[in-house]
């Protein structure tokens, strides 16, 4: 009844404070208020959001936005226990804290988000296997037999799941034979599709891996990884590749990497040399680009 009226009240003060939004927000606001009241999860994640931040005339309240917080993960919706647990786990790191205190707040914030990654959050199992993986005390890994083999499983649910950081960990732990057969080829392939989603820490691992063999590859096998891995958006992987071709094709979109600083610093001139050699050697798309730029810079 306690936890009702708490709610009840919070529906009341929000329905208050939002009086000054649109209309649309103010439909927004309490129809999320209404569903809290009842005990819904995401609602009650979705308002400790906004309480942790501020929105609009919504002051921002931690207090507030930890309470709803811990109710959401006890209403059992798995995102409010992998950030209720991670919460957890930044706490017990506190200086300031007692030893009991970090002690039960690690327990209680491995447990959620264990718990969240069990019921299918892939953010809670990326990163519980983080955790087992970086555990520098030893307190989590020692509780298992074969930890980097448990953090493996945990990364494979994430990384079917679509989440870049995931592939990275997993490529790794392929690379180095951590927890699963070594397997390189494994390895370059998670690297790659984390990599073309934008994350930078699996290029950098792709580039660590293999760059050295770049380095040896014939110009005619550089040329079509590099433009499949440009194409990808692995912009340094690919100019590192590109480099190594003289393929006007490869000059071109060289060319177009030091315009847009994709993969290399930002260098017009470097550009323009290279737009330059393409069109030179007869690749029709920069011969049309220069004829277009002298247009405009007949001087150049």
């Amino acid at each position: 009844m306690r936890r009702r009226a708490l709610l009840a009240a919070l529906l009341a003060s929000l329905i208050a404070i939002a009086w000054g939004m649109s209309p649309e927000a103010r439909r927004s606001i309490a129809r999320l208020g209404m569903l809290a009241a009842r005990g819904d999860g995401d609602a009650l994640y979705r308002l400790a959001s906004l309480h942790r931040a501020g929105y609009d005339s919504i002051p921002a309240d931690s207090l507030l936005a930890d309470s709803l917080l811990r109710r959401s993960a006890h209403a059992g919706f798995l995102p409010a226990k992998n950030m209720l647990g991670f919460n957890l786990l930044r706490s017990a790191e506190s200086g300031e804290r007692s030893d009991s205190f970090k002690t039960k707040s690690l327990a209680e914030g491995m447990r959620l988000i264990r718990e969240a990654a069990e019921g299918g959050d892939a953010k809670a199992a990326s990163n519980f296997a983080f955790l087992i993986l970086n555990d520098s005390t030893g307190s989590i890994r020692s509780r298992m037999e074969r930890p980097d083999s448990t953090a493996a499983s945990y990364l494979q649910r994430a990384a079917e799941a679509g989440l870049a950081p995931a592939m990275s960990m997993l490529g790794s732990l392929y690379e180095e034979g951590r927890g699963l057969e070594r397997d390189t080829l494994a390895a370059t392939a998670l690297y790659e599709e984390a990599a073309s989603l934008g994350f930078a820490d699996a290029e950098t691992r792709l580039i660590n891996m293999l760059g050295r063999s770049w380095q040896t590859l014939p110009s005619e096998e550089a040329f079509p990884l590099g433009k499949d891995y440009y194409d990808a958006g692995i912009y340094r992987a690919a100019a590192m590749l590109l480099a190594r071709s003289e393929a006007p094709e490869a000059r071109y979109l060289l060319s177009h990497a030091y315009a847009t600083a994709r993969g290399v610093p930002y260098d017009y001139e470097r550009s323009i040399t290279l737009l330059k050699q393409s069109a030179g050697a007869g690749f029709e798309p920069a011969r049309l680009e220069l004829e277009e730029i002298l247009q405009i810079f007949p001087d150049l």
